[in-house]
Order: structure tokens, then sequence, then C-alpha cells
């Protein structure tokens, strides 16, 4: 992973989105009715063109339109809090560059005014593994939350207790913007590891509930 994949991640979706959105009447699809999904490194790009869509024409896409506004979003099993070693590698030479990808994931003001789709959130309990913290003041956590609002939310949500952060603190914290910004959202946590395979049903569910609004 580097720095070029979060703008190719945010490029490819909004892309990919319009193109489907485009074409979708030619297979009995209705556009105005366009629902998203993404699991583990496919949260970002879900997330990205939902929460931060690119709405003017991309260079090399090939849909004729950017992409319209989504009616629902399904994501599972995600960092949205970028908390892994992974990204301490990837935005070492650029910090600030880590806290704009976040915010664009978890702060309401650099949503859509317009935002009008319905979410659904969930996670494995043994998924991917949470990480230590020693002071929310300090160290990794801090350079992720630069103005101390993340800390302050997952404290009145109750999930620093533990001294870790994981995708369940992480997806709780989206959940809880995404409610206070007017937002229907769902969140759910299943037993279980890192895997779709074990949780099809509840996953189709999630999809035809959003589908049908």
């Amino acid at each position: 992973m580097t720095l070029e994949s979060f703008d190719l991640w945010r490029r490819q979706a909004s892309c990919s989105v319009a193109f489907a959105q485009q074409h979708a009447r030619q297979v009995g699809g209705d556009p105005s009715r366009t629902v998203l999904y993404g699991f583990s490194a496919g949260v970002g790009p879900a997330l990205f063109a939902s929460l931060q869509p690119i709405t003017e024409p991309i260079d090399g896409c090939m849909a004729d339109e950017p992409l319209a506004a989504v009616t629902g979003v399904v994501v599972g099993d995600g960092e949205y809090l970028l908390y892994s070693q992974n990204f301490d590698t990837v935005f070492q030479a650029d910090p600030a560059r880590m806290q704009r990808e976040l915010a664009s994931m978890i702060d309401p003001t650099r949503w859509p005014s317009d935002l009008d789709a319905r979410f659904y959130l969930w996670v494995a309990e043994d998924g991917i593994p949470p990480r230590q913290f020693d002071d929310t003041a300090t160290g990794w956590f801090a350079l992720r939350d630069p103005d101390g609002s993340i800390g302050v939310d997952l404290e009145r949500l109750g999930e620093l207790e533990d001294g870790t952060v994981g995708t369940i603190d992480s997806g709780r914290l989206l959940e809880h913007r995404l409610a206070s910004a007017g937002v229907e959202v769902s969140f759910d946590s299943y037993p279980g590891g890192h895997t779709t395979l074990d949780k099809v049903p509840e996953l189709i569910a999630y999809l035809q509930s959003a589908v049908n609004g």
C-alpha cells in the first residue's frame, strides 16, 4: 500500500459507481437505487464513493457522467481509524495526509450536505487484531486525532476502557458520527474471524434492505 493507493481507490470507486449507474438499465437495474458493498480493504473505496465522491469527470473513466448519490452502503470489518501499524509506514513521511484521509471517512463536516443513504456497518469480533495505546494524547493515537475529537467520542462510547482500539471501536465511532449527522445507520458485530463466508445470509439481508429502502 502507498499514498498513491488512496488516490487510485478514490478515482476508481467513483468511476466504477458512475459506470454502473450509467449502464444499470441495460441489465434491468435502477440507477437511482445504488447500493455499495465493501469488505476489509474494500471498505475504503465504498466510503470514498459515498462520503467523498468525485463529482466531476474523471480522467480515463468510461462513464459519461459523474456518479449520482447512492442510496445504501454495506461495509464490514474495515479500519475506519487506519489504526494498524501498516498505515504508520504508509504515512510516515506525510502524517497530515493520514489525518486528511481519515477525516474523509469519519468527519461529518467533510461529507456531502445532501447525504441520504442508509448505512449498514458490521464487524467480526475476532477479525483484524486491535492495537494497544498508552495515552490518547501521544503516540500513534494522537497522530490520528490531532484535535482530540476521536478520543472524546470513543471515551463517551465506552470504547477506550480496555486500552485498545480495533474494528469494533472504530465501527462504533463511525456509527455514532453517521447517526449524529442524521444518517440512518445500523451496527452489528458477529463472532468469528475476518471473513464473510460465515455471514452470507446476514449480508444478503443488509443488501436487500438497503436496496428496498
